[in-house]
């Protein structure tokens, strides 16, 4: 069973005011919600797309380019941990992935 996990996906709209939508869950069964709106949906595929879009499209506010990507290995674009949340499974971002000590690297010495 997947742990469950909350982040947030926030964008500025042209007047300068924030607009965060709240993702819950994990795994198949995500709910997004809209702190500025009662707009609210589930979402079994790429939720983090599915919230800056109705950012986007309903609000007018973008995502900031600095926030895209910056989670680690697989980090959704836009994506924002909530305080305390831990990631699925328990184990930090990118435990497990670096090369074991003493392996030769790509490209061969």
């Amino acid at each position: 069973m997947h742990a469950m996990a909350n982040s947030r996906v926030t964008g500025t709209d042209p007047a300068g005011a924030e607009h965060t939508v709240r993702v819950t869950g994990a795994g198949a069964r995500r709910r997004l919600e809209c702190g500025s709106c009662e707009w609210s949906r589930s979402a079994q595929f790429l939720p983090w797309l599915k919230a800056e879009e109705h950012l986007a499209e309903e609000h007018g506010a973008a995502v900031a380019a600095d926030r895209q990507g910056g989670l680690g290995p697989g980090a959704e674009p836009g994506a924002v941990p909530e305080a305390g949340a831990a990631p699925e499974g328990g184990a930090a971002p990118g435990a497990g992935t670096e090369p074991e000590a003493g392996a030769a690297s790509e490209g061969g010495a």
